[in-house]
C-alpha cells in the first residue's frame, strides 16, 4: 500500500493507494472496515462537523 500526505485548503490529508494497481470494490473495502469499531469515531466526527456550522 502506498501512502501520500499533503494538505488541501489548510487541512492535512492522508491517502492510501494499492500497490501494483490492484483495485478494490466497495464490498472489499466494507469487509475490511468491519474489523474496526467505527461507531464512536463516526459519531464524534458528526458532532464536530455539526458544531462547525453553528
Amino acid at each position: 500500500m502506498s501512502r501520500f500526505e499533503g494538505d488541501c485548503a489548510g487541512k492535512n490529508i492522508i491517502t492510501y493507494g494499492s500497490r501494483a494497481g490492484k483495485e478494490y470494490s466497495p464490498h472489499d473495502i466494507g469487509q475490511y472496515l468491519k474489523q474496526f469499531k467505527l461507531n464512536d469515531a463516526l459519531r464524534l466526527i458528526g458532532e464536530l462537523s455539526g458544531s462547525a456550522f453553528m
